[in-house]
């Protein structure tokens, strides 16, 4: 999901092959993308996994079952694939507006620049990354599924460190499945222990977390 500066909440909602839009306040969402049932079609999506939206409120979709990412500008009735051949799950932006997206089967996270027609992979051998997230630094933070880890990049350096978590399991010091990731402005990260159906807290520098 993705929450703009307004506070309007956008879901990514996977089973109904569509995202829905809720503005705060209200009782009910609307379809912004996708919902005429699974398919490939520019106007439809197949169990879309995550979604972000611009300062523009275009919308850029991680159409995972496409294997693709879709671009869907503000009121638009259909999309634009942006990437395909990906196994797109997460997808975030950073403050220069440039997407990363996790490529679940091929265990990369890929950077794509606005105005440029061609990805960059920017982090590689990962264990099934699924979500993630962009500091103010612009260093990537990615739930590692299969390792049950979270990995922190740096993005001057492409330097890989252990954000959170080390084994597989349910102790403080474990993560079972990590599958959504969120940094503070401390440095302090979020992490939803999907196995473990817990939100852990690991402080910067931690080796271990809290509930």
């Amino acid at each position: 999901f993705f929450i703009d500066d307004n506070q309007t909440v956008y879901v990514a909602d996977s089973a109904n092959h569509r995202v829905i839009k809720w503005e705060r306040g209200v009782s009910k969402g609307q379809v912004i993308a996708g919902g005429k049932e699974a398919g490939d079609r520019e106007d439809q999506l197949s169990n879309p996994s995550d979604v972000v939206v611009d300062k523009d409120g275009t919308i850029y979709i991680s159409d995972y079952k496409n294997q693709r990412v879709q671009r869907w500008f503000r009121e638009a009735l259909s999309g634009q694939t942006l990437i395909d051949d990906i196994s797109a799950f997460g997808i975030t932006q950073d403050d220069q507006g440039s997407l990363y997206v996790s490529d679940f089967r091929k265990g990369e996270v890929r950077k794509w620049r606005m105005g440029e027609a061609v990805e960059q992979g920017i982090i590689s051998e990962l264990s099934q990354p699924s979500f993630l997230f962009v500091d103010r630094n612009r260093s990537v933070f990615v739930t590692e599924t299969g390792s049950s880890i979270v990995t922190k990049v740096d993005d001057r350096s492409t330097r890989m460190e252990i954000a959170a978590g080390a084994l597989y399991g349910d102790g403080d010091d474990e993560l079972a499945s990590p599958m959504g990731v969120v940094v503070d402005q401390l440095g302090t990260v979020y992490v939803a222990d999907s196995e473990n159906n817990r939100i852990m807290r690991w402080p910067r520098g931690s080796k271990s977390g809290s509930r």
